[in-house]
């Protein structure tokens, strides 16, 4: 018997026409994601790593024995910013905790920010 493999990294570069593919199909509905070609996608992938620095949004590839089948997608946001709250609920996104002084203000102090995510 084969078991099934599932992976998590961090998404790469490399994985902009696997996720262009799964982000154009009409049967994705998870989110409206206005690509208008790979190199959209490129562009995106390329500022993961900006936004994990920044701790504001961490994204991971899921494999699937080996392929590439979708994406976990997480944003790290300030309890006060309650407009940007509504923006994630509203897309589907879950409020999955707290988490403890995770985020450095420009003064050097570190706040607590909850972290919503969501697999696409």
């Amino acid at each position: 018997m084969i078991v099934p493999k599932i992976k998590l990294r961090l998404q790469e570069i490399g994985d902009a026409r696997r996720f262009y593919e799964i982000l154009s199909n009409p049967n994705f509905i998870y989110f409206n994601a206005a690509l208008a070609s790979v190199e959209d996608e490129e562009i995106w992938l390329k500022h993961n790593l900006e936004r994990r620095q920044n701790n504001i949004e961490w994204n991971y590839t899921i494999l699937f024995n080996g392929e590439l089948v979708g994406a976990r997608v997480e944003i790290v946001m300030q309890p006060a910013n309650q407009a940007s709250e509504k923006v994630v609920l509203k897309n589907n996104y879950l409020k999955e905790g707290l988490l403890k002084k995770i985020f450095r203000e420009k003064d050097g102090k570190m706040k607590d920010c909850y972290l919503y995510a969501k697999i696409l």
